[in-house]
């Protein structure tokens, strides 16, 4: 509801939020500025985001397998409910897929063996910035190296690859790392998530209910001090404390 009126990164009580990536606000905010906070700009995005993420899907599943195959993977997405009533959503995944499928396009023009000019700056903002949008693609900068590794390059092409493709996918982060740095003295590069993981996988945890709970009192592994570290929102030591529960 915040995005959709252009507040970012603060919930109801204006305390500063890192619960999601920067991407995806960033990229509507940039919009916004321009044409105004409303809906109206939220649904048109969307709607050529969708467009842009069938596109490629078409594309994709046509160099993997042939036309018609990418023809209806397209279609499949396309009359997929879920698809079409996330339109009307503000939602991460919008911005996600279709700039992780560009890269992955010419990644597999690569592999074909056609030339991509600038390819490995192209794959570490692609991916830098799919990652900020949603961290699932932390990884690509070793799928970059796997498929360099398969078509014969030099292990010097294959680690130089590696490098840039992380240290530039870190670097265009860089001003929300300083962000969250300054707001709360700890590093937390995309999102503050050690609370979330410890949520879901913490010894109370019986069965799989959306992100979990942190141990209640009385409940194995509970912790007065990381109870108290969400009341207070202290993020540095829900960091920390859920981050030592975890490995633990």
């Amino acid at each position: 509801e915040s995005m959709t009126h252009g507040v970012w990164f603060r919930d109801w009580d204006n305390m500063p939020r890192a619960r999601r990536p920067v991407g995806y606000p960033v990229f509507l905010g940039f919009f916004y500025a321009i044409f105004g906070a409303n809906t109206t700009v939220l649904y048109s995005l969307s709607l050529l985001l969708f467009a842009g993420t069938v596109f490629l899907l078409y594309t994709l599943a046509s160099q993997l397998f042939n036309p018609r195959a990418g023809f209806l993977a397209a279609l499949l997405f396309s009359l997929y409910p879920l698809s079409i009533y996330s339109i009307s959503l503000p939602l991460d995944e919008h911005l996600f897929l279709p700039v992780w499928f560009l890269g992955l396009t010419l990644l597999f023009k690569e592999i074909r063996g056609e030339p991509v000019r600038g390819a490995v700056w192209c794959y570490a903002i692609l991916f830098g910035y799919a990652t900020m949008t949603r961290t699932h693609t932390i990884f690509m900068p070793l799928v970059v190296a796997y498929a360099y590794f398969l078509i014969g390059r030099s292990w010097k092409k294959i680690l130089s690859a590696v490098f840039i493709v992380l240290i530039i996918g870190q670097f265009i982060n860089l001003p929300w790392i300083i962000r969250n740095y300054r707001q709360w003295g700890a590093y937390v590069p995309y999102t503050a998530t050690f609370f979330t993981i410890y949520a879901a996988n913490n010894p109370s945890v019986k069965r799989a209910d959306n992100n979990g709970t942190t141990p209640k009192p009385g409940e194995e592994g509970y912790l007065p001090e990381l109870g108290q570290a969400i009341a207070d929102y202290n993020v540095p030591m829900m960091e920390k404390l859920a981050k030592r529960q975890t490995i633990r």
